[in-house]
């Protein structure tokens, strides 16, 4: 299998795409997000850190770029009740991870959380969150699968899947008390719809690849926070921006897409940490860790 796919990648037309590593642990079965550390230590450069999907413990697995399990980080005082994606970033000097606590397939929740921790030195142990964002929609529960955090700015991107097209939304890292509901909870604020994506089709059969491949499983943002890219089932839409220029009027405008291999449920992607790669794992193992050269 893994040969096949190697040699199949030039003979599919999609040679930018490498293949990082194999992740074939089965404690990441449900693995649905992905982020790149940005520690400096020289230990801590070559790794990443990956969730599973709604229903599994409360943990963080910490990945070498070729995709094997390192340790595991457990996250004290919460519950995976549908983690989605996790994204990684800096704020007055620290390093957090941020994980998406956003699923909801049925569109039932009243409000979906967001629980930011410090990014652990060591691949073992347990952090708590240093806060957790509670979220809702201004027009009702969304399912989502993507999170992407720009610091800088203070905003945290999520995308919804089930909605066509689908619609950036934002909400803010660190909100005011004042500007929260009474319950505590921050609404969202509708950004714009993504261009470009095709709509879906089929007979609606659950099993129908087709009619839910161009469904979005996952958002990062590149080191310059000039360039958003999101992932599906079939490809990877990348969407630019000039510097004064907003995610609205980019997200219009035609994107550059990357169709994907032949993998199985395409849900985590990360920029690599200088940007140069983009970096795409997927469910049930043993499954390949693409890489896409950018340069």
């Amino acid at each position: 299998m893994k040969v096949l796919l190697v040699m199949g990648l030039g003979w599919l037309g999609i040679s930018d795409f490498g293949i990082a590593g194999w992740q074939n642990d089965p404690r990441l079965a449900e693995f649905s997000g992905l982020t790149t550390s940005l520690s400096e230590q020289p230990a801590e450069r070559q790794r990443m850190w990956a969730i599973n999907d709604g229903g599994q413990p409360p943990e963080l697995f910490a990945l070498s770029l070729s995709g094997e399990i390192l340790g595991t980080v457990a996250v004290a005082g919460v519950s995976n009740i549908d983690w989605e994606d996790i994204d990684a970033f800096r704020l007055e000097g620290k390093r957090y991870l941020a994980i998406a606590d956003v699923g909801d397939n049925a569109a039932v929740r009243d409000s979906v959380q967001i629980h930011v921790v410090r990014e652990p030195g060591a691949p073992e142990g347990s952090v708590r969150p240093s806060w957790t964002l509670s979220v809702r929609y201004p027009d009702g529960a969304r399912d989502s699968e993507g999170i992407a955090v720009d610091a800088e700015s203070g905003w945290i991107y999520l995308v919804d899947k089930r909605i066509v097209p689908a619609s950036l939304y934002r909400l803010r890292l660190r909100p005011e008390p004042a500007s929260l509901a009474p319950d505590g909870s921050q609404l969202a604020e509708h950004v714009g719809s993504f261009s470009g994506i095709p709509e879906p089709h089929g007979d609606g059969d659950a099993n129908d690849f087709v009619r839910y491949a161009n469904q979005p499983t996952a958002l990062d943002l590149s080191c310059n926070g000039l360039e958003m890219a999101l992932l599906t089932y079939a490809a990877i839409y990348r969407y630019r921006r000039a510097p004064d220029e907003s995610w609205a009027t980019a997200l219009a405008r035609k994107p550059l897409r990357d169709a994907l291999p032949p993998i199985t449920q395409a849900e985590a992607l990360s920029y690599s940490r200088r940007c140069r790669y983009l970096y795409i794992g997927s469910e049930k193992p043993p499954v390949p860790i693409l890489k896409l050269d950018l340069r």
